[in-house]
């Protein structure tokens, strides 16, 4: 869902609202992006988890596809603070292709 009253470097976010009703499945937001062969392609965000989250399973962003291995950044900072990341992947595929950034979030907290 874009949220526009939750924000850090932007005018918007993306808020992954993942529900718990005794057993926890990741909420994901997927896109896909242009990725020349041998080029390293590097992706900047910054997530937050609000006080209710809970601690077991964080928020996390990975690179993946073309065959690569994947890269994954996950939170690692207290509730309701902002956290940067970085994720670099280089195709090696041997041909421009797209490459695929996955956020996710699965609270084990109730609600």
């Amino acid at each position: 869902i874009r949220e526009n009253s939750v924000i850090n470097r932007s005018r918007s976010s993306i808020i992954i609202s993942p529900w718990n009703s005794g057993a926890p499945t990741a909420a994901t937001y997927t896109m896909s992006f242009f990725a020349p062969n041998g080029v390293a392609q590097t992706i900047v965000g910054y997530f937050r988890k609000n006080s209710s989250y809970g601690a077991s399973t964080l928020p996390y962003a990975t690179i993946s596809g073309l065959g690569i291995t994947p890269v994954t950044a996950t939170l690692t900072v207290a509730a309701d603070t902002w956290e940067k990341f970085t994720l670099t992947a280089t195709n090696s595929s041997g041909a421009d292709g797209n490459l695929t950034l996955t956020i996710a979030g699965q609270t084990t907290a109730a609600g």
